[in-house]
């Protein structure tokens, strides 16, 4: 997958941050930001991201309420929650519910944007991983017929 294929979708309460992280990953991937929990539903719909990048509380809801949300329109979907503050429980929790990773709030954006990197570099991998292991299932499969074709020919 070309990173530039890679469609990013960040729900920031902070629109500013927001906008600052947009204009620095666009040259690398497809990203696209949210201002409501009624656009966030409309861009999981229409563009299928294939990672979203969340606040802990955006939209005034808490990111597990959010994590529903999101694995009801796109259940495939990972997603990376960010917060200013750290709270291990949270972490804990939402990993449980499917979230990769908790990125700390860093008003540096190049620091911010390497944990975007790493966490859209995890993505990408396990999408792969999963490629290769359904071709490898479906080449046991056919192992297996042809050894069942061999044994009934001889």
């Amino acid at each position: 997958m070309a990173k530039k294929d890679f469609k990013l979708l960040l729900a920031f309460e902070n629109r500013k941050f927001q906008t600052r992280i947009i204009q620095k990953l666009r040259a690398v991937y497809t990203v696209s930001g949210v201002k409501s929990l009624k656009d966030l539903t409309e861009k999981l719909r229409r563009i299928e991201p294939s990672l979203v990048i969340v606040d802990q509380r955006f939209g005034n809801r808490e990111a597990g309420e959010l994590q529903e949300q999101i694995i009801r329109f796109c259940p495939h979907i990972v997603f990376v929650v960010y917060s200013h503050a750290e709270r291990r429980s949270v972490a804990k929790r939402l990993r449980k519910y499917r979230a990769i990773d908790y990125i700390i709030y860093n008003s540096r954006i190049l620091d911010f944007t390497e944990k975007v990197h790493k966490a859209v570099r995890w993505t990408i991998l396990q999408n792969e991983v999963k490629l290769l292991s359904t071709k490898v299932n479906r080449i046991a499969e056919s192992i297996k017929v042809i050894s069942k074709r061999i044994e009934k020919a001889y």
